[in-house]
This record gives structure tokens, sequence and C-alpha cells, in this order.
């Protein structure tokens, strides 16, 4: 795995100096990787521990029925929580939700691949008072790189896996299968204080780092440099704070050296930001919506990047008046229900596919966004009428 991450940084054209240096950071911070689940404690951070609502009853959900191959997962998968300690059996909890089998996209070109699974905490979140926490804002954090030639990116192993939950919250989290109730010691994917917890043990660990060097989006952290030098010196300091606080990274997801990375959905380089282009493709293909579920996941999606499409709003508005006539129609706006009201019903047809074609054809034309430049002169130009607005900001180098 070192060769291979070694050759890839070379490719990239990390100079033989910095190849060598970089070797050395990587043996000498090895204990901060891993590949597989080990015996590793949590995360020396305060665990979470989470707050019931007054008077709450506990959530009992019943086992579920899985596929053949699910249920061998979830016999594997348990086995393994169990015998690292991360989940013990607990057959007298009074709470209970039911796991969830995700498919990962790996099973697309590997198929021993496992799914990912995840517990169905709806229940218990339902009946936990929430905790705030002021996310980091992507379009805002990203203009830190203006400035920066390379990066790195590197991920947490197994995310919520290292996050210890306090002992008075973890019945909270029981989950039932086929084989019994298991009860989690660490905090798990889906719980409602999952995320503004996890970002806050970032700032922890990396505080004075982010924005100087570094940004994370919870276990994803992107560190950028003007050069190599001080990428493999930012490099060797996260390294040092993840061996503190005993934070793994998962090397077979970490790129050490890259001119452009994707991150959050986006591909980030010198020159700027622009989304993914498997992920635009993915739109572009998608065939076209049956239902108004697959018309609202659609509009999501393309939501998303609307920053980067001029005239959003006016190549949107068929696609979202026709969501809004369906969602009247079906008495809800939630896509459960929305999956099951086919949009033949409310007259879709040729115009409407006219506007789908128009969407993704403004999907292929992307605008990408250069970071912000001090030194720049910017230039705002605003518009409005009676159904909308809009403004564009560019920037002139001097």
């Amino acid at each position: 795995m070192l060769d291979s991450k070694l050759a890839a940084a070379r490719a990239k054209g990390l100079s033989a100096k910095g190849v060598k240096r970089l070797r050395e950071i990587l043996l000498r911070r090895q204990d901060s990787f891993r590949l597989e689940f080990g015996c590793d404690p949590p995360v020396k951070v305060a665990p979470l521990q989470v707050r019931v609502k007054v008077n709450a009853q506990p959530t009992k959900a019943q086992p579920r029925r899985y596929s053949p191959d699910d249920r061998a997962f979830l016999d594997r998968h348990t086995a393994k929580l169990l015998e690292f300690g991360l989940v013990f059996l607990n057959h007298r909890s009074r709470w209970a939700s039911a796991p969830r089998i995700v498919r990962k996209k790996e099973q697309d070109s590997d198929p021993t691949a496992d799914p990912r699974m995840t517990i169905d905490t709806r229940g218990v979140n339902e009946r936990t008072e929430s905790m705030p926490w002021p996310m980091p804002v992507l379009e805002v954090v990203l203009g830190a790189l203006e400035g920066a030639k390379v990066v790195f990116a590197l991920d947490w192993f197994r995310g919520y896996w290292q996050l210890p939950l306090h002992e008075d919250s973890q019945e909270l989290f029981t989950f039932i299968t086929h084989r019994g109730m298991y009860t989690p010691t660490r905090v798990p994917m889906g719980a409602t204080d999952a995320v503004a917890y996890c970002q806050g043990v970032v700032e922890e660990i990396f505080g004075d780092l982010l924005g100087n060097g570094i940004l994370a989006w919870l276990d994803d952290i992107l560190g950028y440099a003007e050069s190599e030098d001080e990428l493999l010196q930012l490099l060797d300091q996260v390294l040092a704070r993840c061996e503190v606080y005993g934070l793994k990274l998962h090397a077979k997801k970490c790129e050490f050296f890259e001119i452009e990375v994707k991150w959050c959905g986006k591909t980030v380089s010198a020159a700027g930001v622009r989304h993914c282009s498997d992920r635009v493709q993915g739109l572009v293909e998608m065939q076209p919506p049956q239902t108004a579920g697959d018309l609202q996941q659609f509009l999501c999606a393309v939501n998303w990047m609307r920053q980067s499409i001029p005239e959003y709003n006016r190549l949107t508005a068929g696609l979202y008046a026709v969501l809004e006539e369906a969602m009247k129609a079906a008495g809800s706006r939630k896509k459960v229900k929305l999956a099951k009201f086919p949009l033949d019903q409310i007259g879709w047809g040729d115009p409407q596919l006219a506007d789908l074609a128009a969407v993704k054809a403004a999907l292929l034309k992307m605008v990408p966004l250069a970071h912000p430049s001090p030194t720049a002169e910017v230039c705002l130009y605003t518009d409005a009428s009676q159904d909308s607005w809009g403004a564009v900001a560019t920037q002139l180098e001097p």
C-alpha cells in the first residue's frame, strides 16, 4: 500500500526529494492508518451524551426481513463488531432500532465488496433534544484555497465507529437483527447529534489548522499549500494530531499529493472548484422520471449545483411547477408518498421532457467557480424580474 501511494504521488509530480520525505513521514506515522477493524480505543475526546426529551418512551422496532446475502453480511459484520468491542449483546435493552443495509458504489465494480450497515434511528431521533453546531459552508471555506498549488485528501477509517458514545446513551441505539440485540459503544451514523458532534471533534483536534492549511467536513480532510515542502510539513502536523488523539485514517482512501482532488462532491484545484464529472454524468444519463419522487430527487441533486448553472431558475421553472402540482395532488411533500405518485396523472409529456433535456444540457456546460483573489477587482452584476432574481460576481486581476 505504501509503495502504491508513493508511486501515485510521484506520478502527480512530487519530486524525488519529496517522495523520500513522504516515505519517511508515512513510516514514522504509520500507526495512524488502518485497513481493517482492530482493537483500537475510541478517539480521545469527551463521549457523545444524548439528551432524551422529557417523558419520551423507548422506541421498539421489530426485526426486519433481509435477503440471504444481507443476513450473511449482518452475521459477519456484527461478529466483527463484537470481536473488537464496538458493540455488545444486550438482550435486556428497552430500546431497539432496525439496521438498514445500504449498497456501496464499490459493489458495482467488485461483487465481493460488502455493503454498509446503518441503523434506522428515526425513532430515537424523534425523542432526542438536538445539539446545535455551526457547520462549515463549503462555498465559503473553499475560498481559503486561493493561491494553493498542491493538495492532499485524508479520510477517517470507518468514520463514526471511532467516536465514543457515553455509557448512559448506548442503550438508546441498540439495534435488533435476526440474531439478537446489539448495543453500540461508538456513535452510530444517523443519530440526530452525530453530525454536530463529529464536526465538534474535528474542531477540537484540528482547530488552529482549519482555514490555515486544512479544511474538514466531518471525516473528510483536505490539506492545501503553495509548495510541496509546505504540504508535506502540513501533512506531518495533521498526522501528529491524529496520533495524539488516536484518530485513525483509511490508508486506501488517502491521497498524499495531488494537483486536483475530489472533496465533498466537488473537484478542487488551484484553478478553482467544479462539480465532479461522474456525478454530472450520472444526472445526465438518468432516465426520465416516472414518479413525482423521481422528479424531486433529480431537482434536489441539480439544485445543489445551481451556483454553476446560469439561468437556473428559468431552466427549472417548468419542472418545479409540475412537482408542486404533484405534491398538491399527492397531499404530501415527502419522497415516500411522492414515489407512489405517477407523473402521467398530471399530464407529464413532451413539454416537460424538453425542459428536462434543457436542464441536462446546462449541466454539461456548468461554469467552474474561481477561488476569490484578494488582489482582484470584483465586479457584481445583478438583475431581477417578477419571477426571480440573480447575481453574478466576477473578478479581474490588475
